[in-house]
């Protein structure tokens, strides 16, 4: 636990993983022994990671907080120093959350769709209000945080906030029990749904309207001729049969044009032959 034989090691460690901004020892009193970067020693008899190295002989302990030195959202990770089985001191190093605070912060969909992640303790690391970062406000009574705690099995779910606004949400966490969750109001969120359904109803009916006028119109136009051959075949019934049945096309009213001008011919030719006789 000499402080000059500690610190050449602490800046190997720390240049041999430059994502740790701070490598550093504190002996079981909480006081900073040696550091990485250099700069002054700090008091760390409050953090919990020392806290359960030393009081609670955990191997390794972790904590989210803000950084002494960084002051910025950090993940510290703690192992004991032994010497003949004794603890002696606490080895630990720092790393930011920054970047992966800057993702998690700045996610948004529309107007009220964020994210946000807390550590196993339900402690904020990363959310879009800073305040609640920088003050390591706890979110045990969130639903979706409440809801991962009880099993630790992702979900999804719809809650009511305290603003009477319906929201859904999704939750999903890592072995250790660190939670991501994405939430929006469920107004927004289903109203390019409820937009495509009125679009899709609109048209359904305007397709009704559309069929039902082409339906009108074709029927119309399918029984003007055939009235026409059933009056036709009325007056050659009563014996009119001077007029010649006009047709064209060569569809089915077509073809019963051409059979009903046939049986006139054929009429009025008999009666000729009739009157003849006579």
């Amino acid at each position: 636990m000499r402080p000059e034989e500690q610190a050449a090691t602490l800046a190997a460690i720390q240049r041999a993983y430059p994502w740790m901004y701070l490598v550093f020892t504190v002996a079981p009193d909480g006081k900073n022994v040696a550091r990485s970067d250099g700069k002054p020693l700090a008091d760390y008899s409050d953090r919990q990671y020392y806290k359960d190295v030393v009081a609670n002989g955990k191997a390794l302990s972790w904590e989210t907080l803000i950084g002494k030195t960084s002051n910025k959202p950090a993940l510290v990770l703690s192992v004991p120093i032994k010497a003949n089985g004794a603890v002696i001191g606490v080895m630990a190093a720092a790393m930011t959350v920054e970047d992966i605070s800057k993702i998690v912060a700045n996610w948004k969909v529309g107007r009220t769709g964020f994210a946000f992640l807390v550590d196993e303790k339900a402690k904020v690391v990363a959310h879009p209000r800073e305040e609640f970062v920088l003050s390591q406000t706890h979110l045990n009574d969130h639903p979706l945080i409440s809801a991962f705690a009880s099993d630790g099995q992702p979900r999804s779910m719809s809650f009511t906030q305290t603003d009477g606004e319906q929201v859904l949400g999704f939750v999903q966490g890592n072995k250790f029990r660190w939670a991501l969750a994405v939430q929006q109001n469920e107004e927004e969120l289903f109203a390019p749904l409820r937009l495509t359904l009125k679009l899709g109803l609109a048209l359904l009916v305007a397709a009704a309207i559309l069929v039902a006028f082409i339906a009108r119109v074709s029927s119309k136009l399918l029984l003007r001729p055939i009235l026409h051959m059933t009056d036709v075949a009325d007056r050659m019934s009563m014996g009119e049969l001077d007029t010649p049945v006009s047709f064209s096309g060569h569809d089915e009213i077509g073809l019963l044009a051409q059979s009903l001008e046939r049986l006139r011919k054929s009429q009025r030719a008999a009666l000729a032959r009739l009157q003849r006789g006579a």
